[in-house]
């Protein structure tokens, strides 16, 4: 089975107006926190900072290796709403038409970036990267990246878990992979990966795949002892 290599799709312009916005209600979030008495300034920051923080992390991070992919972006997304409700709530005590402007704006801009988005997104070309059987020497800079890397013997040797495991981190490193070469080499360890998974349980991986097998889970509940596949007795 061919493993097709996982690339988001590209060309939405980048959050720059999202950003500005940030930066424009930054000094009215202060001057909210600044003005609570300090026990409704902790609640009010945990709640538009660490509720999003932990709604983003549960929604993106499905395991312990995805974690430091997601955590900026995590932390970024909360930062972004903790100083947008803040700094609305410093403009409402400033000005209320003054707020309900800001707000007017900023779902104005919302709503035109996101048909923008739309408009300029579109698939990108795939580059060919085929796998092979040995794995190219890797460098300093690609070793965290490339640490991942497996090869046919190594696959052979792996329990059914560490399997699982391996191909959960193979997808974060994929996502955090840069350069062609790097990128060849995780789609290599991935498709090792899935070819060992069918070696072992043929019936259990389409099963998985006809289950929606999303590209950052894993076949866990269709292998191995338990899974209700004859193969797995």
């Amino acid at each position: 089975m061919r493993l097709q290599p996982f690339r988001p799709s590209g060309g939405a312009p980048k959050p720059h107006w999202r950003q500005f916005w940030v930066l424009l209600l930054l000094v009215p979030a202060s001057f909210a926190l600044l003005t609570m008495p300090t026990t409704v300034a902790v609640v009010a920051f945990s709640l538009t900072f660490g509720v999003p923080l932990a709604i983003w992390l549960a929604l993106h991070v499905h395991h312990p290796c995805e974690f430091r992919a997601h955590a900026p972006a995590a932390i970024r997304n909360a930062t972004g709403v903790s100083v947008t409700a803040l700094g609305l709530v410093g403009l409402f005590a400033f000005s209320a038409a003054l707020a309900c402007a800001a707000l007017a704006a900023y779902v104005v801009t919302v709503g035109l970036m996101a048909r923008w988005g739309k408009t300029l997104s579109g698939p990108r070309p795939e580059a060919a990267t085929a796998p092979t059987d040995e794995t190219p020497s890797m460098t300093d800079d690609e070793s965290e990246t490339t640490s991942v890397v497996v090869t046919h013997d190594s696959v052979r040797q792996m329990s059914d878990a560490e399997l699982c495991h391996a191909w959960r981190c193979s997808f974060v490193a994929l996502q955090r992979a840069r350069g062609l070469r790097v990128r060849a080499l995780v789609v290599q360890t991935r498709q090792l990966l899935l070819d060992e998974v069918e070696a072992r349980y043929p019936a259990g991986l389409q099963a998985w795949l006809v289950s929606g097998a999303r590209a950052a889970g894993g076949p866990d509940r269709f292998i191995g002892p338990g899974s209700g596949h004859p193969e797995a007795a």
